[in-house]
Parts: structure tokens; sequence; C-alpha cells
């Protein structure tokens, strides 16, 4: 198995390909906002620089079986924020922002986050940067992308305005949606995003911390058919309805097996990126057990 080439970095800098990126992305948050029966202002999204660039940076460097999952999860998530799940205590393992799953449905800035997050959170599944785990890849190649967007480089918002600036008067701003800071301009921020990605194959952990950590851990383990702690009964019938009506138009295009085989090529080339105890570690075991092994890994 051979491991795919690390992403670039700033996938829509070429202006000949922006107006193509901003019309993809466009029909992207449509047809999101189609599928799903929470409150969030998805159209907030359209004028954030860390959004277009998340997104363009997913399309362009994951395969469509991933790309697909990432946006199921991101839509699952939303579903959870929407639902009467309590949040965690805040006193078990809070993040640096714990934020209140309510925060994500109407606040510009956190769902940014969410969205960046959950788009980007297998980016390390398409690149190898290091000998670390690819979640742990990911999160470094996600909040470099995420920087570079809010300095203006990377795949930014519409810019309404004069020019579309980086903040202030007459420029858009990168989708603040409505006051407050802007979107992952500061490095807490995207912190927050590289704790989702880094810790978003964890059990238990992820859940226990909350806000957008907890938040894409829920998404994610709703996709493959499970529910985070503290959730623990079977997918009832509004959950069934809208995970049809989602795989209808994003279907899963055998994502265990694309994604398994791809965290266990690039750990096949260098091991150090399946520790033992760990997610991939345990995909690259069971590999090892049965190299020849047909459809998906034992252990996913």
């Amino acid at each position: 198995m051979s491991s795919p080439q690390e992403p670039p970095s700033n996938p829509s800098s070429d202006t000949s390909t922006d107006t193509d990126a901003k019309s993809h992305f466009h029909a992207h948050i449509t047809t999101l906002h189609s599928l799903t029966s929470s409150p969030a202002p998805l159209s907030l999204l359209l004028t954030s620089r860390p959004s277009l660039a998340a997104y363009t940076t997913a399309r362009t460097s994951l395969p469509p079986s991933i790309l697909n999952h990432v946006t199921r999860a991101f839509l699952y998530a939303l579903s959870h924020a929407h639902s009467a799940h309590p949040d965690p205590p805040s006193s078990s393992f809070p993040s640096t922002a714990n934020t209140p799953l309510a925060a994500f449905l109407h606040d510009s800035s956190a769902l940014v986050q969410l969205y960046a997050a959950a788009m980007l959170h297998d980016l390390g599944a398409a690149c190898s940067r290091s000998g670390q785990r690819f979640e742990v890849d990911g999160a470094d190649a996600a909040c470099e992308v995420l920087a570079a967007s809010v300095r203006g480089g990377g795949g930014g918002g519409d810019g309404d305005g004069d020019g579309g600036g980086d903040s202030g008067a007459g420029g858009g701003d990168g989708g603040t949606g409505g006051g407050g800071e802007r979107p992952l301009a500061t490095e807490a921020q995207r912190r927050e995003v590289w704790l989702a990605i880094a810790l978003h194959t964890t059990p238990h952990i992820a859940e226990r911390m909350g806000g957008l950590v907890g938040l894409v851990r829920a998404g994610v383990t709703r996709d493959f058919g499970a529910f985070s702690v503290g959730h623990t009964e079977e997918e009832g019938k509004d959950e069934r309805e809208e995970r049809e009506r989602v795989e209808a138009v994003f279907p899963r295009l055998e994502i265990e097996k694309v994604l398994g085989d791809a965290v266990v090529g690039q750990a096949v080339e260098r091991p150090g990126k399946a520790p033992r105890g760990t997610w991939p570690g345990g995909l690259l075991e069971a590999w090892r057990r049965e190299p020849g092994a047909e459809g998906v890994n034992a252990a996913f």
C-alpha cells in the first residue's frame, strides 16, 4: 500500500481556480442546508474564509468516500447539538473552550469551528507528513490551512465589500456573521480544532472534554453506527430517517474499507504512525495477522 501525498496547504490561492472553488462550496452548503433540520445558520459559512478553505482542502485532498464521511459527520454533529443531550459535567476534562452545544447552532464563530474541524478531521488519511499518528498529522495540516485562510491566503470567503479585506469597514472578514471575534483568527480557536481532530478516534476522553472536541467525536461515531458516551439507546426512527436521507446524497462508498486501508497503508510504510493501544495501531495489528484479507479491516 502506498501513502497519499501531502495535500497543498493553500489549495485555492490560484486566482484562476478561485471562482470554481467558491461555486463548489456554495453548492455544498446549499445541499447541507436542504438535509438538516437544525436551526444553525449555515448560510453564514458562505462568507467565511476558513470554511471555504476547509471545504476546498477536503474536496481536493480526500477520496470521495472520505469526503462524504466527513460531510456526514458534520451533519450528525449538528443533529447532536440540536438534540436534548446534556453537556458533560464541566469538571470532566474540560477543553480550553468548553463551548455549550447550543452555541454551535447560533454562534457563527462556533459554527465555523465545527465545520472546519468536521470537514478536516480525516485530512491525515490523505497526507503523511511525519512519523506521527494520522490524527496528529491531520490536526497539524488542518491548522496550517486555517491559519493561512485567516491571513487572507487560504481560499477566503466571498469578501463582500471592498475587495474582501481581512476585517473592518467594507471588507469581508472571513465570516463573523455579526459581531464578535473573527472565526479561527486566534491560536486558541485553532487549538480547539486541533484537539477535536487529534482526539476524534479516542473514546471516552473526547466525549468527556465536551465542547467542539466532544461534538466532532459524536458526529464521527454516529456515522460509524455508534453513539457517544451517555447516549446508549439504539438508533431511533428520527435518526434512521436522517441517516437514510443523508446517505442518499452522500453515500458511504465503502468508507470503512477505504479509510482503514489508507491508515494501514501509511503505517506499513512508517510503523511509528500506528503505536500500540491506538486506533491506527489496532488496524495495523489486524492487517499483520491477515495481510491478504479482503474487505474491511477486522479492527475497524
